[in-house]
């Protein structure tokens, strides 16, 4: 069975990131697909540059996550959050208007917002977050 396009960018920020521990005399922590970490994740996401990359992670993505029977969120919603959480992460207004566009992804606190937060706005949306919770 050949691998799905998640597993296959997840693999490669695992291969870059190995290559860079060799290169600079790090330490790796070895490991595949199976044991990926978020920093796999967060990097794959950040470095698909166009819709139809974009929508074919999602795709693949979701199916992964079916994958598991320990959820307590459709794959749906886990996919489009974690792919939002990357918007935070220092990607450019143009990735996050393409990955909303393409996934309908949206940060878990502060949505689709492409412009950049101030300080305070960042603190209200997280404080009317929590006041929010049971």
């Amino acid at each position: 069975m050949s691998a799905s396009y998640f597993e296959t960018c997840i693999q490669a920020q695992i291969n870059v990131d190995r290559a860079r521990s060799t290169e600079h005399g790090w330490s790796f922590n070895e490991r595949g697909f199976d044991r990926f970490t978020i920093g796999d994740l967060i990097r794959a996401i950040l470095v698909i540059d166009n819709p139809t990359d974009a929508k074919a992670f999602y795709v693949s993505y979701v199916e992964e996550l079916n994958k598991r029977d320990d959820l307590k969120d459709p794959a749906e919603a886990i996919a489009r959050a974690n792919i939002g959480w990357c918007f935070g992460e220092g990607m450019a207004r143009e990735r996050i208007a393409m990955w909303v566009e393409t996934t309908s992804s949206a940060h878990p606190v502060f949505g689709t917002m492409v412009e950049p937060l101030t300080p305070e706005d960042a603190f209200e949306a997280g404080r009317r977050m929590g006041e929010a919770q049971p």
